[in-house]
């Protein structure tokens, strides 16, 4: 399968890298730098998990079902994960801006819960309020953008704690409102 957004990545990669140092540096605190394993789960071209590479020394394994950005990744030296696993192997999974294009994004959940070591930890990153949905999220391959109810139910039903809700970009949302 390819995503008809890889020159998207590509745009965000050179264009905002601002932002994507922002989204690491959220949960960057979580890792404690030992023998941790590291789940990039909608890897792209590799954009966060080089910038987590960077600042932490410990380089993520790459989950991505487009097969044109997982040549980029092994070029890129990352390690490939891409299939579901029914063990526990990963310490920290996070996947930003990825979630809002799996239709069967509980499903989605459930199995990257799989592959969390118990007292792991899951950061999820994804667009807020579905009532700023626009053609844009469709034309990107949104199904819905994430309110705080949908993500805890999300989390609830796949029974995983909640640490933290929180929306940051707020620069975003006003731009997105005009």
């Amino acid at each position: 399968m390819n995503y008809q957004g890889l020159e998207d990545l590509k745009l965000i990669d050179k264009f905002l890298k601002n932002y994507n140092e922002m989204i690491v540096n959220h949960f960057i605190d979580k890792i404690d730098k030992k023998s941790y394993s590291v789940l990039d789960f909608g890897a792209g071209i590799g954009t966060l998990a080089e910038i987590f590479y960077k600042k932490t020394s410990i380089k993520p394994q790459c989950f991505e079902i487009c097969s044109l950005s997982q040549i980029i990744l092994l070029q890129k030296g990352f390690k490939l994960q891409n299939e579901f696993l029914n063990e526990e192997k990963y310490d920290l999974i996070y996947s930003s801006n990825v979630l809002e294009h799996i239709e069967q994004d509980f499903e989605a959940v459930a199995n990257i819960k799989k592959m969390l070591k118990k007292n792991g930890c899951l950061i999820i990153v994804v667009p807020a309020f579905n009532f700023l949905r626009s053609e844009l999220d469709n034309k990107i391959g949104h199904f819905r953008r994430y309110d705080v109810k949908t993500l805890k139910k999300i989390c609830n039903q796949n029974d995983l704690k909640i640490e933290n809700i929180k929306f940051f970009d707020f620069s975003g949302f006003f731009i997105l409102l005009y």
